[in-house]
């Protein structure tokens, strides 16, 4: 197959990823919902480390992607989506590149240790958090920003803890199972 009809299928199938989580988060955690982009659990942030770590390219445009088409048309302006959505996408490029700087994180993710992923849940958290409510306030969309900024963050740690903890997990019992062999 061409390079590049594989890395749209990839981008599309990774696009596809986020919206069904997205879309999953929104029933499961529907009560925990604070404001429409802030959740106190958010599951798709850790696609947000994920995607940018394994899928370089691929997993980044798919974010924009994905994060683009889950905002409803009525958000605003189509220039108000995009930029939500590349925010959306540019915090935890920023927050991974802060994290490789200081403790250089394999992109197989072989060898992550509770501490590296809370490190990424926290930066990519922190970085999103920040990007996110400063545009939101700087175009004076109405909002309690410290409620918000919190929100926001506490949303992405933990979805991000639940999913990476449960891949890192799933990786090493499967890595554990084929050296028994």
């Amino acid at each position: 197959m061409y390079h590049g009809a594989r890395f749209v299928l990839k981008v599309a199938m990774l696009s596809l990823g986020w919206i069904f989580l997205f879309r999953l988060n929104s029933i499961i955690f529907a009560a925990l919902e604070l404001t429409p982009r802030a959740t106190l659990i958010f599951l798709p942030a850790a696609l947000r480390v994920l995607y940018p770590l394994v899928f370089r390219h691929a997993g980044i445009a798919a974010l924009l992607i994905g994060s683009f088409l889950v905002l409803p048309d009525s958000e605003g302006t189509l220039l108000h989506r995009l930029t939500l959505a590349g925010l959306s996408t540019l915090a935890p490029v920023i927050g991974i590149v802060l994290c490789r700087t200081v403790r250089p994180i394999r992109l197989d993710l072989a060898g992550l240790t509770p501490a590296d992923l809370f490190s990424l849940s926290i930066v990519c958290a922190v970085a999103h958090s920040l990007l996110l409510n400063a545009y939101l306030i700087a175009v004076g969309y109405p909002l309690q920003p410290l409620a918000h900024l919190l929100t926001v963050f506490v949303g992405d740690v933990l979805g991000t803890l639940i999913v990476l903890f449960g891949v890192a997990t799933a990786l090493s019992f499967v890595a554990a199972r084929n050296h028994r062999r």
